[in-house]
């Protein structure tokens, strides 16, 4: 009875895999192009990145005596999240559109349930699991119902394109059909422009989302640890973000620069406790 190594060497092809070695070079390939179509949004977007990850760093040293378990778990979640961007952004680099949107939708949702905290902070537990006697973290209806607001469009988007390659299998069925596609089925690697387009506006939003809610949340402690020349510094990115938002070509995207703004008054009231949200 043959062993598992010896089963692996019957099929081993002793040369380098044609295909892997095609999708590498596309890759190559797509990152050039990337940075030939959108090399200033590549560029600000390191920059914005590296920032971000030193502001989250720097609130480490900062006192946390007064912090509940509430704020802790909001901390957490941006680091977490930051990795989860940074790789959507590299699938975009590499040309998986849809890969990218998936990670770009997961760490929407977080957003919110950071936000979902500071509005409802005896319920944080929502945002881990459902817990019996508590609201329940539902991001439709939380956006709906409680923010009132109209960025919902964008995460059924992001879900419809995320789900299990539903969307391009119908586009390619329907291609087929009427005629428009003739090519053999196959694993199919190009540049596509409104799909790199796409994954720009959706890294972007969630950069202005995620940033605003570091810098409000977080505002007293940043103040206080951050040299006064990167404190002013974080206060242009989180309004370059927004702006990058309001000056989007799509109207429907553009109009989300409210929803962010008001997003920002939401939680600064209720960080400030100005007033809290109704229960509904």
């Amino acid at each position: 009875m043959s062993t598992t190594r010896e089963k692996i060497e019957e099929i081993r092809n002793p040369f380098p895999s044609e295909t892997s070695l095609r999708i590498i070079e596309f890759q190559e390939n797509h990152k050039l192009q990337i940075l030939t179509v959108f090399g200033n949004f590549i560029k600000t977007f390191e920059d914005i990145f590296d920032f971000f990850n030193t502001a989250i760093y720097a609130i480490n040293y900062v006192p946390k005596k007064s912090w509940g378990i509430q704020k802790s778990i909001q901390f957490l979640f941006f680091p977490q999240t930051l990795k989860t961007i940074y790789c959507g952004f590299d699938n975009f680099l590499r040309g998986y559109y849809d890969e990218s949107v998936t990670l770009l939708r997961s760490a929407y949702e977080t957003a919110f349930r950071t936000i979902f905290i500071s509005c409802f902070p005896k319920e944080y537990e929502s945002v881990f699991y459902n817990k019996s006697g508590q609201r329940q973290f539902n991001l439709t209806n939380f956006l709906e119902d409680i923010l009132k607001i109209d960025c919902g469009f964008v995460y059924r988007i992001m879900s419809k394109i995320g789900h299990s390659k539903v969307l391009r299998v119908q586009e390619e069925l329907h291609g087929r059909r009427k005629g428009q596609i003739k090519t053999p089925v196959s694993l199919k690697y190009e540049f596509d422009f409104p799909s790199s387009a796409m994954c720009v506006n959706f890294i972007n939003l969630n950069l202005a989302l995620h940033f605003q809610n570091l810098w409000i949340l977080f505002y007293d402690d940043l103040k206080s640890i951050l040299k006064e020349e990167n404190f002013i510094k974080g206060e242009k990115v989180k309004n370059l973000l927004l702006l990058f938002i309001q000056e989007n070509s799509e109207p429907a995207f553009s109009k989300i620069s409210a929803d962010l703004e008001k997003i920002a008054s939401i939680l600064t009231e209720v960080k400030y406790g100005k007033k809290r949200r109704k229960k509904t």
